[in-house]
């Protein structure tokens, strides 16, 4: 009875809502799918008016408004349908409306079929699950989309239209247009015609892979290259309303109603199109606005059910902890300072605590919400915690402390053991956009063009190229640091953190979605002057020597233009001899972002000088792969990192790869390095709990897996040597749930007992990667996919090859504090000057470390391309070839020898140029492919031309003795004191240690004795800590 009393309620809800029901569209002759969804509401299951297809809910009876399907977050909503059920010629015909349900959503994901792989929601609909996936209608802001089939090659193009978008910065595009192979037209500009709160109607047609998409009766765009494969053959059903992964828990939800959706086994032409939505039009009131759609949980269940969006309730854990607030240590002290330990941890006032913080979502900046999240974490023992402040720059040298001053009361009479990171904003506020839009950043949105429009970048933070704002905004930063340093809360505050540039991440506007190039403002020209007349000792003959424009002078210098930005003279580099401006301008941009950082740390550390300094940075390597290193501003990580004036480096984990049964690897992979300067990288866990009701494709399914993903962030904290933190990702109660506190405090406990103990490194294995030369000179527009692999995507796989390993830049080669490793990866260094190269040969010589190579190590010397030089440092002779060349996995042939055995190659992937290893004496030939010696050893050196893998790196680890702690693929991060472990398949596991230590398991308290071999059977994505403690 009374679940029938709730359903009849939810029925009721639905059809009882403010707006009246829209009348029924006629049924269309001839549809093979045919629904229109009023009377839809209340019900888990729905036929079409042909009788062949119903339309199933799992999680709630559907709700309906105003006579249509209310898709909402967490809906599963999919309709079964067999291969080829439409044949090769189909019309797709949808009557939907999009309000601003949710701010931060910007796909809108309307009909697929297939899965999407199990990243984040801005890779999607790029990455496809091979033969699992066949189509995707959708949105990217107000730019539609219908993906087919493959996975977009930056080489070839990607199949069906695909509409690119980010959020952050609001940018949106066709990427069909950076593949000048996949011929794209563009009919009529989609912004035009999307009509956010008003019913439109969207149309798309498919005719053996052609496609062409329809708003409003117009064409958009369309592509008319044919396919030999199937339109439906995944064998996944239908998914209206959201984007799927393998995880059902695993989608991106839309928050938008659906009236009708047809499919005919047809193509209608234009006229047809306009026809039926003259026809329907009326029906749908489409002159009429809508007001937004109200966010609701009517499809939540599960775990989700917990959420508690308004932070209404009160938790046990907190409630027990304000019936006895404890006493304010600190009270009577005039400040309190801060520094990191060798080992890394913090040490407040002379007391060590673990580096574990909880840093709040900053957007939401209530304080009587915020209190109870800092009232959360004080009862789970994390008392070591950041804010920050919006409203605090009011004007020109005008600064209003009233916010700042009320969250800093609220966090000492909430939590007075507090310890504080204060967060900065160094970002124009909007009064300062307004007041002076000279000074506002310009970006190009089109890549192709030799001067293509400018347009101001409004919504990204930037401004690093104005001079006229880093001068105000020190002047900001001197009257906080004062304000903060003087008042009655300094002694609650140890540490601050500098935000600027865009997403606060010290990098420059525009480039953080990737679709638009920034530095075009007068006032970035000008610094870029001044550079250059520094660099060229104001020799202006020098400077058109080097820019080879014999008619250029200082004052007429401009930004070139994207085409030439984007250009390439040799494939994947750029040619020393002839692209000399493009590697200024590329110097300058790093240079400025240093110089801004440097500037600003400074001036904290003069004013704080007992208190810890920290800056976001480290995307070199996960940007390597793409636009955004070439001119971003990126490549100064090694200067933050040997700054007097920076203590830590803030990154946030790898998006794409951070839920459970994943690695959830930091961005920033240089712990080693900042440890030989006594700095600290900390781990930014953006974690997009079950909880969160942005609806993130990367968001956690379960209380379990998030509990999981929280406890391998502390495994990488006790078993590495960073910091982590806590991150709200979009909304604040993200983790107000009584399991997750009460997790985080026994967590909490198991950190606290580890301050004493060493996290000295044992790995034997060292990464280099050059963030600075090697970079400088390549682009890697159309080989993203070939960088990604040799840089971010070994690194990340490192970290399941049971091999524990540390990343140093190459300049680190020569402090002495540097351990002595038996094998250095060199992962990108194709620009060496004389100097490094003696510097790695002595570092290879004190022990007679292996050296492995990858692609084109010391190509680029003395700029110019030198095959010689290759030879030099490798001890490897090479041939060349400039013709672009595809690698497929089934093309390579390799070598009986151990070090070759169970290599493969994941994907196809392509490069120019390609290079061969001379069969020589001295030189053994490990894998072929093409034609090409691929894979090559010599001596005590080791060269692969495509990318390594893990599997080549234990093979050489056994010839090496260097012992692997694991071979069955799990996540394993390892110290002097702590291993950790993250699972990514069920069942048994094996961990073998080089010698005996008695094996705690912490989390789950488990005594293994004293042993070499840790056997395990844990379910998939659980994390399993252990401390290891040597015996007597």
């Amino acid at each position: 009875m009374k679940n029938s009393l709730l359903l009849a309620a939810v029925f009721l809800s639905g059809l009882l809502s403010a707006e009246s029901p829209l009348p029924v569209i006629p049924a269309r002759p001839g549809a093979a799918l045919d629904f229109d969804f009023r009377g839809v509401g209340g019900k888990t299951e729905f036929k079409d008016r042909t009788g062949n297809y119903k339309l199933i809910s799992d999680t709630a009876p559907m709700l309906e408004e105003e006579g249509a399907l209310r898709i909402s977050d967490s809906a599963r909503l999919h309709i079964p349908c067999k291969n080829n059920a439409f044949g090769e010629k189909v019309t797709i015909i949808m009557w939907f409306l999009h309000t601003a349900a949710n701010n931060y959503q910007w796909e809108t994901p309307l009909l697929e079929r297939g899965l999407q792989e199990n990243r984040y929601r801005n890779v999607v609909p790029y990455k496809r699950k091979t033969g699992q996936y066949d189509f995707t209608l959708h949105f990217a802001a107000d730019y539609p989309g219908f993906t087919i089939g493959r996975t977009a090659d930056s080489n070839v193009g990607t199949e069906g239209i695909l509409a690119h978008g980010r959020p952050y910065d609001r940018t949106r595009s066709y990427y069909n247009s950076r593949f000048p192979k996949w011929p794209l037209t563009i009919h009529n500009d989609p912004a035009k015609l999307y009509r956010k709160n008003y019913w439109q109607q969207i149309v798309a047609t498919y005719d053996h892979g052609a496609c062409k998409i329809y708003l409003g009766g117009k064409p958009v765009a369309s592509v008319p290259t044919k396919r030999k494969e199937k339109f439906l053959s995944c064998g996944h059903d239908l998914v209206v309303g959201a984007y799927r992964t393998d995880s059902d828990l695993n989608k991106e939800s839309a928050e938008i109603r659906v009236k009708s959706l047809v499919i005919l086994p047809k193509v209608l032409n234009d006229q047809e199109v306009a026809d039926i939505y003259a026809a329907e039009s009326p029906l749908m009131d489409v002159q009429r606005k809508r007001e937004n759609l109200k966010l609701t949980h009517h499809y939540y269940s599960g775990d989700r059910k917990a959420a508690d969006p308004a932070l209404k309730r009160t938790l046990k854990i907190s409630k027990k902890y304000m019936e006895k607030l404890p006493e304010d240590p600190y009270k009577g002290n005039r400040n309190m300072t801060g520094r990191f330990n060798s080992n890394g941890m913090l040490e407040i006032n002379g007391k060590l605590y673990p580096p574990v913080m909880a840093n709040m979502y900053m957007g939401d900046q209530s304080i009587p919400r915020r209190k109870v999240i800092v009232t959360d974490f004080a009862a789970a023992g994390i008392d070591v915690q950041a804010f920050n402040v919006y409203t605090a720059w009011a004007g020109d040298y005008e600064y209003d402390w009233k916010k700042l001053d009320e969250m800093l009361e609220m966090h000492v009479k909430s939590c007075p053991t507090v310890k504080l990171n204060v967060m900065v904003r160094l970002i124009a506020p909007e009064w300062f956009k307004k007041k002076y839009p000279e000074e506002l950043e310009m970006q190009a949105a089109n890549f192709k063009e030799d001067n293509p429009p400018l347009k101001p970048c409004l919504k990204a933070g930037g401004l690093l190229g104005s001079e006229k704002f880093r001068k105000m905004s020190e002047k900001f930063l001197e009257a906080f640091i004062e304000h903060c340093e003087k008042g009655p809360y300094a002694n609650h505050i140890y540490s601050y953190q500098l935000f600027a540039g865009d997403a606060g991440e010290w990098y420059w506007p525009g480039l953080f979605a990737g679709t638009s190039l920034t530095g075009y403002s007068e006032p970035t020209r000008q610094g870029l002057i001044k550079f250059l007349r520094k660099k060229y000792n104001n020799d202006v003959n020098a400077l058109r020597k080097a820019w080879r424009n014999d008619q250029l002078t200082f004052e007429t210098v401009k930004m070139p233009s994207p085409k030439r930005r984007l250009s390439s003279e040799h494939g994947l580099f750029r040619d020393p001899a002839t692209a000399q401006d493009i590697y200024d301008i590329r110097c300058y941009l790093n240079a400025r972002t240093a110089e801004c950082f440097l500037s600003a740390t400074s001036l904290v550390r003069r004013l704080a000088p007992k208190k810890i300094v920290g800056i976001y940075g480290g995307y070199a390597m996960l940007f390597a792969k793409g636009v955004p290193i070439m001119f971003s501003g990126l490549q100064t990580l090694s200067q933050s990192i040997r700054s007097s004036s920076i203590d830590f480096i803030a990154t946030p984990l790898d998006y794409g790869l951070r839920r459970y049964k994943m690695p959830g690897v930091n961005i920033n992979a240089f712990e080693a390095s900042a440890a030989l300067y006594n700095k600290s990288i900390w781990r930014e866990e953006d974690i997009p709990t079950h909880l969160y009701e942005l609806d993130l494709n990367s968001r956690s399914g379960s209380l379990r897996e998030t509990l999981e993903v929280k406890r391998r962030a502390f495994g990488y904290t006790l078993a590495g040597r960073a910091g982590f933190w806590y991150c709200w990702q979009m909304n604040l109660p993200g983790f107000h749930q009584d399991e997750i506190m009460e997790d985080s405090a026994k967590m909490k406990k198991i950190a606290d007992a580890s301050v004493n103990r060493s996290r000295k490194s044992v790995a034997k294995v060292a990464l280099i990667f050059d963030e600075y030369e090697s970079l400088m000179y390549t682009n890697a527009a159309g080989y993203g996919r070939f960088m990604n692999a040799c840089s971010w995507s070994f690194y990340r796989d490192m970290h399941n090859s049971g091999i524990p390993f540390d990343v140093y830049f190459p300049d680190d080669l020569a402090n002495p504090k540097m351990p002595d490793y038996k094998m250095y990866v060199f992962l990108n260094q194709w620009a060496i000057s004389d100097k490094l190269a003696d510097i790695i040969r002595k570092k290879l010589a004190r022990n007679q470390a292996m050296a492995v190579w990858q692609y084109a190590p010391g190509y680029i010397y003395n700029k110019r391309f030198d095959l010689n030089n290759m030879k030099k440092l490798t001890g490897i002779s090479f041939t060349e070839n400039m013709k672009q060349r595809n690698f497929a996995p089934e093309q390579i042939r390799y070598s009986k020898s151990p070090l070759a055995q169970g290599l493969s190659l994941e994907d196809s992937l392509t490069l120019s140029p390609a290079f061969s290893a001379k069969q020589e004496p001295g030189t053994e030939i490990l894998a072929t492919a093409n034609g090409l010696n691929i894979l090559a050893r010599a001596g005590r050196s080791l060269w692969s031309l495509l990318p390594l893998t893990p599997e080549l790196i234990r093979n050489l680890a056994r010839s090496e003795g260097i012992h692997i702690y694991s071979n069955d693929g799990n996540t394993l991060v390892v110290n002097e004191s702590y291993l950790m472990v993250h699972t990514r398949k069920d069942g048994p596991f094996t961990v073998s240690l080089p010698a005996e230590r008695k094996v705690t398991e912490c989390i789950r308290n488990r005594d293994f004795g004293t042993t070499k071999t840790i056997h395990e059977n844990l379910p998939a994505g659980t994390t399993a800590i252990y401390l290891l403690e040597k015996t007597k």
